[in-house]
């Protein structure tokens, strides 16, 4: 008998079947396409809900060695976006503590937090790095921080000054020498806070002492934490408007 007939003739009998036959039936001939169908409506869905519900993110900061209230990232996030006039459910900042990097220590931990670091800001995501001064410093004399110079107003600056974080970029420069000509140099990092003491004094952050807006929140372990912005930032105006806001004056 051709298929087609013995095809009919199932449906025919089909007609006069049982529910459970007509399962059974249904299972056989429809299951995986009813399954792909079904995967196929819940990706769809997901990904609509995804789009519709994401929100934009105006920044992205890192507290490295840094533990915080409960509710620290929620208060400082719906206060700065307060002041940026942003609707919380659309937009949104970032402030990731969860990092720990022990300075001239490779364990397990701070491996994995350098790899994290070194992946946010290849990527371009990372805004603002704050931490300890120890630490911090591993990153401003990989000249992964900014000038401030070359990013803030002259406003600001006159008003920052007393805060800069200082590098010397004599030993950056020589750093950077010793790595193209495969040598060994082992630098010897200057205070921060004493650029007379430096051949060539580049203000990269800002000490944060003890800040107003962070006090009750975060706390960071180490001494003297500042914070410095990322120098490929893809938002160097949330940047530095963040920075604004931190250094405010309470009314």
């Amino acid at each position: 008998m051709p298929v087609m007939d013995e095809f009919r003739e199932e449906r025919e009998a089909l007609k006069h079947g049982t529910p459970k036959q007509k399962l059974a039936y249904f299972l056989d001939y429809y299951k995986w396409q009813t399954i792909a169908a079904v995967v196929a409506i819940i990706v769809l869905v997901s990904f609509i809900y995804e789009q519709v519900t994401k929100k934009e993110d105006l920044l992205y900061a890192t507290f490295l060695n840094c533990v915080s209230a409960q509710d620290a990232s929620s208060v400082l996030s719906e206060d700065f976006l307060g002041r940026l006039g942003a609707d919380p459910a659309k937009s949104q900042i970032s402030i990731d503590n969860t990092l720990t990097i022990t300075d001239n220590a490779l364990d397990e931990t701070t491996y994995a937090s350098i790899q994290k670091m070194t992946v946010y800001i290849a990527a371009k995501e990372l805004d603002l790095i704050a931490c300890d001064e120890e630490v911090l410093n591993r990153y401003a004399y990989d000249e992964i921080l900014f000038d401030l110079r070359d990013v803030l107003s002259p406003e600001q600056i006159k008003a920052y000054e007393p805060y800069f974080y200082y590098v010397d970029w004599a030993i950056v420069e020589k750093q950077a020498e010793a790595y193209d000509n495969l040598e060994e140099y082992i630098p010897h990092y200057p205070d921060a806070s004493k650029p007379e003491e430096m051949e060539d004094p580049v203000p990269v952050a800002l000490f944060l002492g003890d800040n107003a807006k962070l006090k009750d929140l975060y706390e960071f372990v180490g001494d003297s934490p500042a914070i410095g912005i990322v120098v490929n930032t893809p938002r160097p105006e949330a940047a530095t408007a963040f920075i604004d806001f931190l250094f405010e004056e309470e009314p």
